[in-house]
């Protein structure tokens, strides 16, 4: 697993960092132009695509495929095997359940 920003950099160069601590799983891909803020998990074998933005203390739990032009706010939990599509904004505060589906340019509020 990653846990400091230069790890976290190291392995995703064209991805952003912002913050001091990472806990970033086992075969997890994380796209281009991704901006990952700090104190966030991401869980084993998760798909981030590019464009993503992830908020402070966020929990992306494993198996998760975060589309292209996400946006997940503050303090979220992402269950497990959750599939988000293309241009979803998920504002802060919002737990997703496992094995949820979200289509695409929906905005989740709490």
């Amino acid at each position: 697993m990653i846990h400091t920003k230069k790890e976290a950099q190291a392995k995703y160069p064209n991805v952003h960092f912002s913050g001091a601590i990472f806990n970033i799983g086992h075969n997890v891909r994380i796209g281009n132009n991704t901006i990952v803020m700090g104190n966030v998990t991401i869980g084993n074998n998760t798909i981030v695509s590019g464009n993503v933005d992830i908020g402070y203390n966020t929990i992306v739990r494993g198996n998760a495929t975060i589309l292209r032009g996400v946006t997940v706010g503050n303090n979220v939990i992402i269950g497990d095997n959750v599939r988000i599509g293309d241009n979803v904004r998920i504002r802060h505060d919002v737990t997703i359940g496992d094995y949820a589906d979200i289509r695409r340019s929906v905005n989740i509020l709490n």
